[in-house]
């Protein structure tokens, strides 16, 4: 887990948005989500609800990571995450329930590797001041 901090976009953050972009290009997702907690949570206890809520609906596959988010403040205080999910064993519907009964507000979407949602979420590297989490479960050899 990174954080990043409060930064002016420069060549260097954007060649860092770009790069991590491309890398996570390189993964089939299956849903892009957003994630935004209706108490005020503080961002240990925020990873630790995503964390919980993502590897509930992914599969642990092979050696590689089912879920990436990145988190930010609202202007009201709240948390809030974008994220990319695969390995999904559960509709979206069942997801974004399971969500909204014990956080708050959810969307998921289907994803559309066209609009680029990769780079949407890596440009949170350097956005803000909160951490990025991805999936480290332990996999079988």
């Amino acid at each position: 887990m990174l954080s990043t901090g409060i930064r002016k976009l420069s060549d260097q953050n954007l060649d860092i948005q770009s790069a991590f972009g491309d890398w996570l290009s390189e993964y089939h997702w299956d849903s892009f989500w957003t994630l935004t907690f209706a108490d005020l949570y503080g961002e240990q206890a925020a990873i630790r609800a995503i964390t919980r809520w993502a590897n509930k609906h992914t599969i642990v596959e092979s050696m590689t990571m089912s879920w990436v988010f990145f988190l930010e403040l609202t202007k009201l205080g709240a948390i809030h995450a974008h994220g990319l999910m695969r390995h999904v064993k559960h509709s979206r519907r069942l997801l974004w329930k399971d969500w909204f009964d014990r956080h708050g507000i959810a969307r998921g979407l289907k994803y559309d590797q066209k609009l680029k949602a990769q780079y949407y979420c890596a440009k949170y590297l350097t956005k803000q001041q909160l951490s990025w989490i991805i999936d480290d479960r332990e996999r079988a050899k």
